[in-house]
């Protein structure tokens, strides 16, 4: 993530507990870049998907081959094609849902109490978002509960697909027992550079998206799910009731990406046009690396500026937050007001570095080269 050049006196972090590695292994189990499809577009086929990604369950929508209903336009030629070394989404003029756009297919995964799913997309230069669409997620219990369901199926299952929205701003759209909309819920994404304003995707720019969902206790708000863009933490939630029984798990990787909504009049775009995705990744039992998370609160002081929070998720590795003024002090404290430890720097940069869930802080500065100073506070 590139932060802004910021002059000011005093910089506050708010250090929350640090995350709990899911495991000590780490198996990745699904990992598709298309790179073997890097001529011409053709024609992406069920029997092509279940090679790459392994067997599916449910309709296959809008693959050659896969499920078809009323013989509309995702079975046409302009069904979902692979070349270039991507996958290609067709969203034809006037069509909504799942039949007649984009594509769906769910493929079972290894149980896991704690997924990570990861896909690179990119929204065609001058996309129409018209009122939104879906976009890949997780789901668990028994089945991939969605379409407005009346809650009937919410009790024991869930799923967290994505959509965009009005203007490409973005949200979870997930499913769960305490959801009290027939449909999805409405979990917007935050700018990271401007945390008062919803996130806006733009079209012709690769995006890197990354869910993290980690299952708490049954019937208890402890569920925990993450939303990054480009590394970028957008959404966190840390209290959610994802889960009524004990040995609930993560099951399915909900490969989906379709327009709608219901109505065509609000969802359907007014020309045909296409969105290209990439390098699909699945990891189950494992983080892609231990992380605490790091709301920081830029306050007023002497030779300062104010600004408003933003939010930036640390992992193994190390948080440089570069500074202008001629003294920066840090004081990084736990989400119950408890100092851990202050520290100040001269001119230079300041940061921080976890590691083995260890924290410390950073102070480099030049000095016959760049000399960096660590000062472990612990967490």
């Amino acid at each position: 993530m590139v932060f802004r050049s910021i002059s000011l006196a005093i910089l506050t972090l708010v250090i929350l507990a640090p995350r709990i590695a899911f495991s000590q292994s780490c198996e990745l189990v699904q990992n598709q870049n298309f790179n073997a499809y890097s001529g011409d577009w053709q024609n992406y086929s069920k029997s092509m998907m279940e090679k790459d990604f392994g067997p599916s369950t449910g309709l296959v929508k809008c693959l050659e081959g896969g499920d078809k209903a009323n013989e509309n336009n995702c079975t046409s030629k302009k069904t979902t094609k692979v070349g270039e070394g991507v996958l290609r989404a067709f969203f034809p003029k006037g069509q909504i849902l799942g039949w007649a756009s984009g594509f769906t297919w769910i493929n079972p995964i290894k149980p896991s109490k704690a997924t990570i799913m990861e896909y690179r997309v990119k929204f065609e230069k001058g996309f129409e978002w018209t009122k939104g669409g879906k976009l890949p997620g997780l789901c668990g219990g028994g089945q991939c509960v969605a379409g407005c369901t009346d809650h009937q199926n919410q009790q024991k299952n869930f799923s967290t697909r994505l959509m965009w929205h009005q203007d490409g701003t973005m949200i979870a759209y997930p499913y769960w027992p305490e959801n009290t909309s027939r449909c999805g819920g409405n979990w917007y994404w935050m700018d990271p550079q401007k945390p008062a304003n919803k996130l806006e995707l733009k079209s012709d720019v690769w995006y890197t998206i990354r869910q993290e969902l980690e299952l708490g206790q049954a019937n208890q708000k402890n569920s925990k799910m993450r939303i990054y863009v480009d590394d970028n933490l957008v959404l966190e939630r840390n209290n959610i009731k994802l889960i009524t029984e004990a040995d609930a798990t993560i099951r399915f990787a909900y490969w989906t990406n379709y327009v709608g909504g219901s109505s065509v009049s609000s969802f359907a775009p007014k020309k045909d046009q296409y969105i290209f995705f990439d390098d699909f990744k699945v990891w189950v039992d494992c983080p892609s690396k231990k992380m605490v998370s790091l709301p920081i609160r830029r306050q007023a002081g002497a030779g300062s500026t104010h600004g408003p929070d933003f939010h930036y998720s640390l992992r193994d590795g190390k948080l440089s937050i570069p500074a202008q003024s001629e003294w920066v002090s840090m004081t990084v404290f736990t989400a119950q007001g408890k100092i851990l430890g202050s520290y100040s720097a001269g001119n230079t940069e300041v940061g921080l570095h976890l590691v083995s869930n260890k924290l410390y802080f950073i102070h480099r500065r030049h000095a016959n080269g760049f000399e960096t100073t660590e000062k472990l506070i612990g967490i």
